[in-house]
């Protein structure tokens, strides 16, 4: 062993182990004791450092993120992967320091989470700051990290509540060897490459996974809320699929999945027979929401129990049945609500908030023609849904007991000096509807005098870091009490002026959404308010801010600008520097909303300029959207629907794009990957996502039809075949469209497909219709309906299918217009927004293919029905649409008759025209 070790001694500092050694620097004991005893020091120095080693071990299934639970490492791989892992990965590995910002609930962490266990491949060890550490400071941070030598990432999560001066300074300690990942809710301001998740992206992601996995989640979907499954009387999966596809985020994509008001509602009951532990529970909620969910102390949750009368014991008690219940965690001695999301739905339920019965509309069914060969016989009734969601009902006392202790634990807490300005407003603004902000208004919590108090707390808030958290309470405070709030902020109208003098690119955000409010009540005060705001420092604020800050700089921009009116418009389009802008374009970053949040506001600032950035962007735009042309190209909708003009119809009217926009357009098109497009309208998929990307293949379109002829000539037809295949009896609106593309340059590989699959509809689409009437005329006289969806008013597309049906078959084309009077009466009963577009087209139709259907539907339509008419004959293109069908309802001898003859009467032009000679 000396011989071994003899040779090193010369150029090492050696230290010896063992019985007999006796060297300065050696260690007189065995192995077997010395070994544990410096291993053990150092376990200590980890134990107390702010960063813990980040473990990559065990795996969760599916069942954590189904849960609501909040996501962790070891979800890494049983949840699916947004398309921000991939540009968090990158980013990292090239700009080291990485900002992500998201709403509450959206997917922040595990997206966090799953990009860092990427870099172990390259060798980082993942280190996360602990949340006991967050007030130690920059320099311990960066001396604890002394014990991992190592590479390393480091990871700050919930950092929300972090100084921007701090993310910065952390930022600014990044290399290849040590990379930063900051994680924060609202905008987290860092100075360095920064990414916001995308929440439809997000949604649509997780629909498509979970329609994939239909047959593995099912079981524990069930286990969680067994009102889902495949039995009569169930919720089907799908449907409930599609119902938490409408919903705004990750978490509520899941809570609605697996029927999480119902856990919410079980958990409380249950509580209340743990010695109240619910009550503990709320207190533990509203002091993390409070805390912009930093974590809550034991000890900050004793005020709470005083308020009840209740000792530290109790509090102790409940904490060890929350933990046992899996309804609280506990991390660097700070707790927390499984979810941020689920401490909201704690409150919602202790608040309780009234309910108002709701009838739905009476469903539109649509019989087959009347000469169908095969009429099929009355379909049953449906069950009865189990899920109708039966809500537990209380007593009224206890409802009261609920309620008041709830408003107590909010008085305690707003009124508290210690309650951050952005915890009040989280805590009076984020996440509450109507009627739970009712019962709030009801028990005192937010009167009169606490919103002066809090508005004036605000108010002494200097121009700089803090502003924004002022403005966000602000903001919250005006929108819902306006009354209250305005008088108090006009008489302080000088501090908001320095905030907006003193704007940031990190408070911007805040301060532009303060000022969109005061617009939004006092329109005039707010015009006069910014009459003299420097136009050149407004035009800096974007460049200045550059790619890190452009979701906060364009807010501001935007708001202020809009909110101000044309003048302050046009003086900062014109005190740009074009230079700074082109500069910014020359280096864009790989998240393509953060361009298009830019060239949005260029749009109406500066037009011309947007459209120079733009085409300097324009490879770069085509590279990232060719990557995935559904999820992308939707991150870019205002830039192409309104810089560059091709907005749907509907948005645009009229209007139609100049020549310089369509030569850019055309130009982008061509850069597009045709491939890459090709591919994907061959797998077509039934989600939000594809739905947009849709609308943006319209537009290409319009915009170079010979870039989408190349693109549909590469279109896979056997790939495209065997997803339409897998989406009947009832193929979606976007495996529709798809075939529809091919139809347009493949006419006859189109047609073969859909008539291959005849005999497996189980109902026809109009759309497919549209498609296919020689097919369509097939089907409807076997027996299959086609609702003409007149009751969503596509009076055009309905009235083009049946002139494409009568030039094969007159009679056919008359039968379906028959079969559709039920959806004809419930369009023209409607009440909702712009229910006449393009009517008269459908009067033409049915006038040509079934005379006499239209008085008839008159003669049936029920009462206030006409009525209803008088505020689109306001408007001046659908009083064309709507005036000719006055005078034949007042012809009738129905309930219409006598309200038409009161519109005559009411509205002069209509007489006059009642006069004039028919054409």
């Amino acid at each position: 062993m000396d011989q071994l070790i003899a040779p090193l001694d010369q150029g090492w500092r050696v230290c010896r182990m063992g019985p007999d050694v006796s060297g300065s620097d050696d260690i007189p004991a065995v192995a077997d004791t010395a070994l544990p005893a410096l291993a053990n020091g150092t376990r200590q120095r980890e134990a107390t450092s702010a960063w813990h080693t980040v473990p990559f071990r065990g795996r969760h299934d599916i069942s954590h993120a189904l849960a609501g639970e909040r996501l962790g490492p070891s979800d890494v791989e049983a949840c699916p992967r947004l398309p921000e892992v991939a540009l968090l990965v990158d980013a990292l590995r090239r700009d080291h320091a990485v900002v992500l910002n998201g709403d509450s609930g959206c997917g922040k962490s595990i997206t966090a989470y799953q990009a860092l266990s990427d870099l172990l491949e390259d060798g980082y060890e993942v280190l996360r700051l602990r949340d006991d550490a967050r007030k130690r400071g920059l320099r311990q941070w960066m001396a604890d990290l002394s014990l991992y030598p190592h590479r390393k990432a480091l990871l700050v999560d919930d950092a929300q509540d972090l100084p921007a001066d701090l993310v910065r300074e952390l930022a600014e300690t990044a290399t290849a060897d040590q990379l930063v990942l900051v994680v924060g809710v609202d905008h987290v301001a860092g100075g360095v490459t920064t990414y916001r998740i995308s929440n439809i992206a997000a949604v649509g992601a997780l629909a498509r996974d979970m329609r994939e996995r239909a047959d593995e989640i099912l079981p524990k979907i069930r286990a969680l809320d067994d009102f889902v499954g495949n039995l009569a009387g169930d919720e089907p999966l799908m449907n409930r699929i599609e119902e938490a596809s409408t919903k705004d985020s990750a978490w509520l994509f899941f809570y609605t999945l697996t029927g999480g008001w119902r856990r919410t509602e079980r958990d409380a009951l249950d509580l209340r027979g743990h010695d109240r532990a619910d009550l503990l529970l709320l207190a533990l909620a509203i002091a993390q929401i409070a805390g912009v969910d930093a974590g809550v102390t034991t000890d900050s949750l004793a005020p709470y129990a005083r308020q009840l009368g209740r000792d530290r014991a109790w509090i102790d008690r409940s904490l060890a049945i929350l933990r046992d219940k899996r309804l609280i965690t506990r991390n660097d001695g700070v707790l927390r609500c499984a979810h941020l999301r689920s401490a909201w739905a704690l409150i919602r339920w202790m608040l309780h908030p009234p309910r108002y019965s709701h009838t739905p509309p009476q469903p539109v069914t649509i019989p087959p023609i009347a000469s169908a060969a095969e009429t099929p016989a009355p379909p049953l009734p449906p069950p009865i849904r189990r899920t109708e969601r039966p809500r537990a009902v209380l007593p009224d006392h206890h409802v009261e007991a609920d309620r008041k202790t709830a408003a107590a634990f909010f008085r305690l807490t707003l009124d508290s000096p210690h309650t951050p300005l952005r915890g009040a407003a989280w805590l009076i603004g984020r996440n509450h509807d109507s009627e739970s902000r009712w019962v709030l208004n009801q028990y005192d919590v937010l009167h009169r005098p606490r919103i002066h108090a809090l508005a004036e707390r605000a108010l002494a808030t200097p121009a700089g870091p803090d502003a924004a958290m002022a403005a966000q309470l602000l903001e919250n405070l005006l929108s819902p009490y306006e009354d209250d709030c305005l008088d108090l902020i006009r008489d302080h109208h000088g501090r908001v002026l320095e905030w907006v003098r003193g704007v940031t690119p990190e408070n911007g955000w805040a301060i532009g959404d303060l000022i969109n409010a005061l617009a939004n009540d006092d329109r005039a005060f707010t015009e006069k308010l910014l009459a003299d705001v420097d136009p050149h420092a407004l035009a800096r604020l974007i460049p200045d801010g550059g790619w890190p800050h452009v979701y906060s700089t364009t807010r501001a921009v935007d708001r202020i600008t809009q909110a101000a009116g044309m003048p302050l418009i046009t003086r900062v389009g014109h005190a740009y520097d074009p230079e700074a802008f082109h500069a910014l374009a020359a280096n864009p970053p790989a998240d393509i909303q953060a361009v298009d949040e830019l060239l949005s506001v260029l749009a109406y600032t500066q037009r011309d300029l947007g459209l120079e950035v733009f085409n300097q962007l324009t490879p770069h735009l085509a590279t990232a959207i060719s990557r995935n042309p559904p999820a992308e190209s939707q991150k870019m909708f205002r830039t192409w629907a309104f810089l560059l003009g091709f907005a749907p119809h509907f948005l645009r009217g009229r209007h139609v794009p100049d020549p310089a926009a369509r030569r850019l357009a055309k130009k982008f098109v061509r850069t597009l990957d045709a491939d890459r497009f090709a591919r994907t309208l061959s797998h077509p998929a039934a989600d939000l996502t594809w739905e947009n990307f849709c609308g943006f293949v319209e537009a290409m379109k319009e915009i170079d039809p010979t870039s989408v002829k190349t693109i549909v000539s590469r279109i896979d037809v056997a790939e495209l075949a065997a997803e339409f295949e897998q989406s009947l009896p009832t193929p979606s609106r976007c495996h529709l469209y798809a075939v529809e593309v091919l139809r347009e340059h493949r006419p006859d590989e189109a047609q073969e497909l859909l008539e291959r699959f005849e005999a497996r509809y189980a109902a026809i689409d109009v759309f497919l219709a549209y498609m296919a009437p020689k097919m369509t005329i097939r089907l409807l006289r076997r027996g299959l309906p086609l609702d003409l969806r007149l009751r969503s008013h596509d009076w055009e597309i309905a009235a083009t299918v049946v002139d494409s049906i009568a030039a094969h078959d007159p009679h056919t084309a008359s039968e379906l217009a028959e079969a559709n009077r039920p959806g004809f009466i419930a369009g023209l009963s409607s009440k909702s927004t712009d229910p006449f577009e393009d009517l008269s087209a459908w009067i033409r139709a049915s006038d040509k293919h079934a005379p006499g259907l239209v008085d008839e539907v008159l003669r049936q339509l029920p009462a206030d029905a006409a009525t209803a008419w008088a505020s689109e004959l306001r408007k001046k293109d659908r009083k064309r649409e709507i005036a000719p069908l006055v005078h034949r309802a007042a012809a009738s001898d129905g309930p219409a008759a006598a309200e038409a003859h009161e519109l005559i009467r009411r509205f002069p032009s209509l007489q006059r025209q009642g006069k004039e000679p028919s054409p």
